[in-house]
């Protein structure tokens, strides 16, 4: 009896609710329609599954230094600009046009639902053929701001600008 309750007490202690457990982010465009991944960011570790708060601001730090602050126009180190490597990852997904879309951030703790964490890119990300173009080759597209989940959880449906962080 007492070998089963010591078993019992290393399930509970090695399970990722008391362990380190992973932090996942991502970008995503969202409507009220659909949700399509653009680029999933570094994963990081935070103490275990109750980290919501940890996890988010690790995305949100991550995400603010990958895209200087939400900017599309910042040069990346291999001199690609962000809006330019988020294109080529829907143009490889088989979406090279993408009118007016703002990139939302999302996060994933535990490997369970994204999340939006309530940032956003500065401006919206247009692509034509694969390559990140100006909005204005697109006057009919409509800006998204109301991010969707897959797995919805309520989540806020408002753009959280960079510069409230």
């Amino acid at each position: 009896m007492a070998s089963l309750a010591v078993v019992l007490l290393l399930c509970v202690l090695a399970s990722p609710v008391w362990g380190e457990a992973a932090c996942d982010c991502g970008t995503f465009l969202s409507t009220d329609q659909w949700v399509q991944q653009v680029v999933i960011l570094r994963s990081t570790l935070v103490d275990n599954c109750h980290a919501f708060i940890t996890c988010r601001r690790a995305c949100i730090e991550q995400f603010l230094e990958v895209t200087g602050g939400g900017n599309l126009s910042h040069q990346l180190d291999d001199g690609e600009t962000v809006g330019q490597l988020f294109c080529r990852a829907l143009n490889e997904r088989g979406d090279p046009h993408l009118p007016a879309h703002l990139v939302h951030l999302y996060m994933s703790l535990c490997e369970g639902p994204w999340e939006y964490a309530e940032v956003s890119t500065r401006e919206p990300l247009c692509c034509l053929d694969g390559q990140h173009s100006s909005c204005q080759a697109f006057p009919q597209g409509k800006m998204s701001t109301m991010p969707v989940l897959q797995h919805a959880r309520v989540v806020v449906q408002a753009v959280y600008h960079t510069s409230n962080i």
